[in-house]
């Protein structure tokens, strides 16, 4: 995912009338927002360089597609902890059902039954134990 800041709000910037006017001001705060940039950058805040763009115009339709891409990867990692939590509620159910039996095996054996496992006589405890 690309770290995205909040949609700026306020004044915006021309990058290209910045870089093109005779007026000082323009050129020096434009220094100043590059030096933040890249000082808040090397501390680990990466959504200052999408500040500093949404700032100043820059690639804009490119940020729209960035978003869109990032929702993608948002409902795709939704859509994993969905399965995730569905395949851990049918292991719970599975294992409840598993000890569910061995009981009743165990209660059988309890009042003397054997499984006749594949054919042959066999003690029922065996197959429950190989339950747990």
């Amino acid at each position: 995912m690309i770290a995205l800041a909040p949609k700026h709000k306020g004044m915006y910037v021309s990058l290209g009338g910045c870089l093109s006017s005779t007026g000082k001001f323009a050129r020096e705060e434009l220094k100043r927002h590059i030096e933040l940039m890249g000082v808040e950058y090397y501390k680990g805040n990466t959504e200052i360089v999408d500040k500093f763009l949404q700032l100043y115009c820059i690639s804009e339709n490119e940020r729209e597609e960035a978003i869109k891409e990032n929702q993608k990867v948002k409902d795709y990692e939704l859509g994993l902890d969905l399965e995730n939590a569905g395949l851990q509620i049918a292991n719970t159910h599975l294992q409840e059902e598993n000890e569910r039996i061995r009981e009743s095996i165990e209660r059988a054996v309890s009042f003397g039954w054997d499984c006749g496992h594949y054919g042959k006589p066999c003690d029922a405890r065996e197959y429950a134990d190989g339950l747990k």
